[in-house]
C-alpha cells in the first residue's frame, strides 16, 4: 500500500512539472528562443570582430613589413608613404610604429623637426603601447637636448629616473648630457656617477657615462686654470701700481732731501 501511495505521488508531481513546464513555455517561449537567438547572435558577432580584427591586423603587418623593406634598400619615400598609410588607417600598435619608423627615416634625412614631431605625436598618444610611448618620449627629448631648459628636461625624465625603470640610465645620459651642455656639472656628474654604479646599466652606456666624466673633469681643471690666470693678471696691474706709488713716494723724498739748505761753517 505504501509503494503504491509513493509511486502514485511520483506520478502526480512529474504531472506537475510537465504542466508547469508547458505553462512557462507558453508564457516565455517566444522570449527564451529570442535570448537564444542573440546569444548565438553575440557569439557571431564576437567571432565576427576576432576574425575582422586578425586580418586587419595581417594587413597592417605585411604592409608594415613591405615599408621597412623599401626603407631598407633606401627606397625612403616609398617607405614614408606606407608607413604614412598605416599610421592613418592601421591597427594601433602598428600605427604607432609606423610613425617612430617616419621619425627615423626623418632623421635620416636630416629633417629633425619632423622627426621631433613624429615622436611627439606617438608620446602623447594614450592608445599607442606604453612601451612605445616611453621610447618615444625619450627620443624626443634626445632631439631637444640643447635647445630645451635643463629644468624642463629634468621633469619630463624624472618619472623613467626611479628605481625599477628599464629606461633609468638613458634618462639619467639626457638629463647629464642637457646639464654638461649648460655647464652644471654637478648635476651631470651626479647623474653619471649612478649610471656608472647601476648593475643593469647597458656597458655601452656606461661608457659614455665615463667619456663624459672624464670630460668634465678636463674642464673643471681648464677653468681652474683660466681662473688662476685671470686672477693673476687683475693682479699684476695693481701690484705695477703700487710700485709707482712706491717709486714715486722715494723720488720725492729725494727731492726733498736735495732741497734741503746746507748748514752754515763757522
Amino acid at each position: 500500500m505504501v509503494d503504491d501511495n509513493e509511486g502514485l505521488l511520483r506520478e502526480v508531481e512529474e504531472e506537475l512539472r510537465r504542466e508547469r513546464l508547458t505553462s512557462l513555455w507558453q508564457s516565455y517561449g517566444n522570449t527564451i528562443i529570442a535570448g537564444l537567438a542573440l546569444l548565438v547572435a553575440g557569439v557571431g558577432g564576437w567571432k565576427y570582430w576576432e576574425n575582422t580584427q586578425l586580418a586587419a591586423a595581417q594587413t597592417a603587418g605585411i604592409s608594415y613589413q613591405n615599408a621597412m623593406i623599401s626603407l631598407a634598400n633606401g627606397k625612403v619615400d616609398d617607405a614614408l608613404k606606407a608607413f604614412d598609410g598605416i599610421a592613418k588607417g592601421g591597427q594601433t600598435g602598428y600605427q604607432a610604429l609606423a610613425v617612430i619608423q617616419t621619425a627615423g627615416a626623418h632623421l635620416k634625412q636630416g629633417k629633425t623637426a619632423e622627426a621631433k614631431a613624429a615622436f611627439e605625436k606617438v608620446a602623447a598618444d594614450t592608445g599607442a603601447d606604453s612601451v612605445l610611448r616611453d621610447y618615444a618620449t625619450l627620443q624626443a627629448v634626445a632631439l631637444n637636448v640643447g635647445d630645451a631648459d635643463l629644468s624642463d628636461i629634468q621633469n619630463r625624465l624624472n618619472r623613467f629616473m626611479v628605481d625599477g625603470s628599464p629606461w633609468r640610465a638613458n634618462a639619467r645620459e639626457l638629463v647629464a648630457l642637457a646639464a654638461f651642455h649648460v655647464k652644471k656639472f654637478d648635476v651631470a656628474k651626479v647623474n653619471l656617477r649612478a649610471i656608472v654604479a647601476d648593475p643593469k646599466a647597458a656597458t655601452g652606456t656606461i661608457q659614455r657615462a665615463n667619456t663624459l666624466l672624464a670630460s668634465i673633469a678636463a674642464k673643471e681643471v681648464a677653468m681652474k686654470g683660466a681662473e688662476s690666470a685671470a686672477t693673476k693678471a687683475s693682479d699684476e696691474p695693481a701690484k705695477s701700481e703700487a710700485g709707482k706709488t712706491e717709486a714715486n713716494a722715494g723720488g720725492a723724498e729725494t727731492s726733498g732731501e736735495s732741497k734741503t739748505a746746507p748748514e752754515k761753517k763757522e
